[in-house]
């Protein structure tokens, strides 16, 4: 695209979402705008509307320096780095890329600089926001005061769905404007183009759908590239959107990005059925409150999810120690008081599972014969993929269709004992109607005569019913399936393991293997409690960051429980000499210092200091930083629970003169009987002294994997003097290495 021709009237593309928008190659009218080098700050692109606003001929603005066009000030301003310039009666908002600066110039009263400190409304805000709990009634506030405050004719919230088709959650509106609360738009509304800018840039602003665009020029004839906009306010506009908005019969608009976790979670759109400018003053005001929204909607999205988690997590743990203690693996997975189902919140889930050829079911599933022709499908299509999941199953199976009642949502966890294999849940049908603005099968039309795209003209709602679907599964549910599916597996692994000894050895290693288990679960729930305990507290102090901090420790605490569950596992493969390892560069002091964040919590209900004598630079290893955490959480976790309530942990890190590292865990607990340090690493091992001494399957894993990183590993303790066990790994020397 040439940069001294507007794209603003012309536009050959077949697809919105291949329209280039930060490339427009024009601006709106509002403002004016120059691209500078940031050598000699001069002219190299002008719009077209700069000769109005100086004075000038273009042929006395390109190439000329700011100084000549603006004086001194301004270049002082830009040396300085200032993002933000004011001038006599200019506005100047900065951008810097690849050596170049563009410069957005908007007409400045000096009446308005007073609002640049005027946050009452903001204030008010806040303190309506403390008696809320849910994300909709925050919605719902942030649209009254941002209409009360902007004076726009319609403020919404307009929230985008998995599929990234749009629905109005919230909405304020001025009397006698239609009202678009609880209707859904298509993907193609905001297309892919559009929703990476919003991404980017979270304030865009059209005062007037009508203007009349000024295209930027450039310099040098010759320079083909377009100019990238993406961060300028006064950026142009694509046709297809200022149709879009005439036909809504929207004068200007105004929309602010609300981003959850680095994602477009929606936006807040402001409309105004005539022209409608807002001042700088204001647009940094409202580009707060949506930074503000974003941070309070994650923040509540959060806390949703983590008391899910926390439910999920506590019966996947009574769910792991039914299997485990039942002989009867059919038995412990269909009992009808606590099943697989349970781990799923919502109504009419049930599940089948292929065990020893036979099918165990929990509520209504298909018949046999249907089950026998999914999991032969799932085989052939899905491959060695883990999971399968749909919430419109015959969309992609049509078989499906016959027991849609049952049966319109899956959820596959492949088990790999046979191809066919698997753990399905199912949800039944779930028949409701959705509301569009408009006709959501046509949303752009295109027009042979102009070769242009055409958004649809009409946007009368538009009902539809919805069949063939189920409730969406949510993506802790599937990780609660695929831990599930690892337990199973566990189990099984471990029952075969004790088939293969003695009958006597057998029946003593799986109670150790219990043991071992209650142990290493222990620490990580008391974490997950003593968080929920907190939460409360912190949300009636209206502490975001303690909220923030509680469900860090929250999720840190689920993961080292999912790393327990997988010691027996790991114990086999090490037995095997199949233990897989991906050595890489991790910075050990990280690792160290996460592992306590994630022990911090139960270390502090024993009142026990923990002590870090790490060195202040980087001290870079040569291991798995996953199996790294996984040792240093076990011996860090043992040091807790052996050392006395007020007592004290060592956590010590330091560099040899062989290139090796060597870490320490030192407690003051009771200490190891010297006749017992001998077997301390064994599989299974206690000592019989104490049966609450030793770490069974933690120990012998631990040793395991520092052998296998290169490393060694051992113990020195003194009855009555606490212990200190070390392990060495090799400082990183070469590239990654897969064993």
């Amino acid at each position: 695209m040439n940069a001294n021709q507007s794209n603003e009237h012309k536009l050959d593309t077949n697809l919105c979402d291949l329209e280039p928008v930060q490339f427009i190659g024009s601006i709106q009218s509002f403002g004016f705008l120059l691209e500078v080098d940031e050598a000699e700050l001069k002219v190299q692109r002008a719009s077209q509307n700069s000769m109005d606003a100086l004075g000038r001929e273009m042929s006395q603005i390109l190439n000329f320096s700011l100084s000549d066009l603006f004086g001194e000030s301004l270049v002082q301003a830009l040396r300085s780095d200032q993002l933000s310039i004011l001038l006599e009666k200019w506005h100047v908002a900065v951008q810097r890329k690849d050596h170049q600066i563009i410069l957005e110039f908007e007409p400045f009263n000096p009446e308005d600089s007073a609002t640049f400190n005027n946050f009452s409304s903001f204030d008010s805000l806040v303190r309506s926001l403390k008696a809320v709990d849910s994300t909709s009634e925050i919605c719902k506030l942030i649209v009254e005061h941002i209409q009360k405050f902007s004076h726009f004719d319609r403020v919404m919230i307009y929230r985008f769905h998995d599929d990234l088709h749009g629905e109005v959650v919230a909405e304020a509106t001025r009397t006698n404007v239609d009202s678009f609360l609880g209707l859904h738009y298509p993907a193609s509304d905001i297309p892919a183009p559009a929703r990476a800018l919003f991404q980017k840039n979270p304030l865009r602003m059209i005062p007037d759908v009508g203007y009349v665009a000024s295209p930027i020029i450039s310099a040098n004839p010759k320079q083909i590239e377009s100019l990238d906009l993406t961060m300028c306010t006064l950026r142009g506009v694509s046709p297809v959107h200022i149709e879009y908005l005439k036909n809504m019969k929207v004068g200007a608009s105004l929309t602010l990005s609300i981003l959850v976790e680095d994602k477009l979670w929606g936006l807040i759109a402001c409309h105004h059925l005539g022209p409608k400018f807002v001042t700088v003053a204001d647009r940094k005001f409202l580009e707060f409150a949506g930074g503000f929204t974003s941070s309070l909607i994650a923040t509540h999205e959060r806390l949703g999810v983590a008391h899910e988690k926390v439910r999920s997590t506590t019966l996947r743990a009574d769910l792991f120690r039914q299997i485990t203690q039942n002989d009867d693996l059919n038995e412990a997975l269909v009992n009808p008081s606590l099943n697989l189902t349970h781990l799923i919140d919502s109504k009419g889930v049930a599940a089948a599972i292929q065990v020893e050829s036979q099918w165990l079911t929990v509520g209504n599933v298909p018949s046999p014969d249907q089950l026998e022709g999914l999991v032969s499908w799932l085989a052939q299509h899905r491959g060695a993929d883990k999971t399968f999941c749909s919430n419109s199953l015959s969309t992609v199976y049509p078989p499906a269709l016959k027991f849609k009642d049952c049966g319109s949502g899956l959820l596959a966890i492949s088990i790999p004992k046979s191809p066919k294999s698997y753990i399905l849940c199912f949800r039944p049908e779930w028949i409701h109607s959705v509301r569009w603005g408009g006709n959501p099968d046509k949303p752009i039309d295109s027009d042979a005569g102009d070769h242009r795209l055409h958004p649809r003209k009409s946007f009368e709602a538009w009902t539809r019913s919805i069949e063939g679907q189920s409730e969406p599964w949510k993506s802790w549910e599937i990780d609660a399936a695929l831990e599930l599916r690892d337990a199973i597996l566990a189990v099984e692994l471990h029952r075969q393991f004790v088939k293969a000894q003695k009958l006597e050895a057998g029946i003593k290693a799986r109670e150790e293997v219990m043991s071992i288990l209650a142990h290493d679960l222990k620490n990580p729930i008391a974490s997950i409690r003593l968080s929920l305990d907190l939460i409360p507290r912190m949300a009636a102090a209206n502490s975001i960051e303690k909220i923030a901090e509680m469900l860090a420790t929250i999720r840190r605490s689920s993961d080292l429980m999912s790393h327990m569950i997988t010691d027996i596992l790991d114990v086999t493969r090490i037995e095997l000499g199949s233990l897989f390892l991906v050595k890489d560069r991790v910075d050990a002091r990280e690792v160290l210092n996460e592992t306590i964040e994630a022990l911090q919590l139960i270390a502090a209900e024993k009142k026990i200091n923990i002590a870090k004598v790490i060195p202040k630079e980087e001290c870079i290893v040569s291991c798995d930083r996953g199996r790294l955490f996984q040792v240093v959480a076990n011996l860090l976790s043992n040091a807790i629970k052996f050392t006395p309530i007020g007592g004290n942990v060592t956590v010590g890190l330091e560099r040899g003169s062989d290139g090796q590292f060597k870490f320490r865990i030192a407690d003051t607990g009771p200490g190891i009987p010297k006749k017992s340090l001998a077997y301390v690493f064994d599989r299974f091992w206690q000592a019989k002294e104490n049966r609450s001494f030793g770490s069974g399957l933690g120990l012998s894993i631990a040793h395991g994997i520092v052998v296998k990183s290169g490393g060694n590993i051992w113990v020195e303790s003194e009855e009555g003097r606490g212990s200190t066990f070390y392990f060495t790994l090799p400082g990183f020397r070469e590239l990654s290495t897969f064993t």
